[in-house]
C-alpha cells in the first residue's frame, strides 16, 4: 500500500516543522511548504540529517497561482493527497500594538493568509483523490 500524502503549510520552522517531523516518524509521505524556496530547503537538508525523507513544494497560501501549482504537484507526483495541515499564518497588528489602531490593509492581509488561503488550499485539494 502506498503511504499516505499529507501537506503541512508554513513548514519551515516552530509548529509547523515540528508537525512535519512528528509525521515523518509516522512514516508518512510529508511535502513540507514555505513561501521562502531557501527556508524550506534548508528544513528538510535538516530533517534529512536526522534521517527523515519529506518533500518540500513552494508556498505563499495568498498566492492562488501557486496554490493551483501544488495541486498539480500532488496530482502528478502522487495521484492524491490524503490530508491537509494549514499551519501558516501570521499575527500583524498596529505600531502601537493597539488593534483599534490598526490600518486596514494589516487586517486585510492578515486575512489572506489566516482565511481566505487555506480555504483556496482547501478547496483546490478536495477534489484530489483519497484512500
Amino acid at each position: 500500500m502506498n503511504k499516505r500524502v499529507i501537506v503541512v503549510t508554513g513548514a519551515n520552522r516552530g509548529i509547523g516543522q515540528e508537525i512535519c517531523r512528528q509525521l515523518a516518524k509516522l512514516d508518512l509521505t510529508v511535502v513540507l511548504t514555505a513561501r521562502h524556496q531557501k527556508n524550506g530547503l534548508e528544513a528538510v537538508a535538516d530533517f534529512k540529517k536526522q534521517k527523515l525523507s519529506l518533500r518540500f513544494h513552494p508556498l505563499d497560501v495568498t498566492n492562488s497561482a501557486q496554490i493551483l501549482k501544488l495541486t498539480e504537484f500532488l496530482k502528478e507526483e502522487f495521484g492524491r493527497c490524503d490530508g491537509l495541515v494549514n499551519n501558516a499564518g501570521i499575527f500583524l497588528e498596529s505600531k502601537d500594538g493597539n488593534f483599534f489602531n490598526t490600518d486596514l490593509a494589516v487586517i486585510h492581509q492578515t486575512m489572506e493568509t489566516n482565511v481566505y488561503g487555506p480555504y483556496l488550499l482547501c478547496q483546490s485539494s478536495m477534489p484530489l483523490p483519497r484512500f
